[in-house]
């Protein structure tokens, strides 16, 4: 793989001198790199927990005005026959 000094990439350099076996070596890493981040999976499930925290988190404040209604009877009511 021949570059030109115009598309030389920038760093990959060692004394000074463009390196292809340093590129090509970085290549490889930067391969690597995305198929192990691909293939990870820990957050998918981090945002599965995040959509079951906000679906739980929804229907409690679906469900609050009810409660709230219904406590508030019950303890009338009990402060009422004491």
């Amino acid at each position: 793989m021949k570059f030109g000094s115009g598309d030389t990439p920038q760093g990959i350099t060692h004394e000074g001198q463009f390196d292809p076996v340093l590129y090509k070596l970085l290549k490889i890493k930067e391969k690597i790199m995305f198929a192990r981040f691909f293939k990870d999976e820990s957050g998918a499930t981090a945002i599965e927990y995040g959509l079951i925290a906000a679906a739980t988190g929804l229907a409690l404040v679906a469900t609050m005005p009810a409660i709230n209604t219904a406590l508030n009877t019950t303890f009338g009511s009990i402060s009422a026959e004491l």
